[in-house]
């Protein structure tokens, strides 16, 4: 039996890791120094990013009556605060940034997260 052959490493890391989910991605890191300083590299990050964050629009922000509606492909709704009046920052590579009163929120509508941070002024 003829021995298979290796897998050429930029194959391995263009077309097969780029393309995990990124809580794997995450959860990788951790196996051993070479794959942290892979996961890390700049343009593997960049790769990983593009391959998981098409270019079409996913997202659906709505604002009325001092109400935000964030309607996603990845989920049905996301209504934040009912009553409170935030102030739509921008979005960036997947994220979109929020402000109300003294808290910025950033939330990743694909993996539903919703940081908050509060600064004081």
């Amino acid at each position: 039996m003829k021995p298979i052959p290796e897998l050429p490493q930029e194959l391995f890391r263009d077309e097969i890791l780029s393309r995990l989910p990124i809580e794997s991605v995450s959860r990788f890191k951790s196996v051993c120094k070479s794959w942290l300083s892979l996961f890390s590299d700049p343009h593997f990050v960049k790769q990983h990013n593009d391959r998981q964050n098409p270019k079409e629009n996913d997202l659906l922000v709505i604002r009325k009556y001092g109400h935000i509606a964030i309607i996603s492909r990845y989920q049905e709704q996301f209504l934040l605060r009912k009553y409170d009046d935030y102030k739509l920052i921008g979005s960036a590579k997947g994220l979109v940034s929020l402000r109300w009163q003294n808290v910025v929120s950033l939330w990743n509508p694909r993996f539903v997260n919703l940081r908050n941070f509060t600064f004081h002024r």
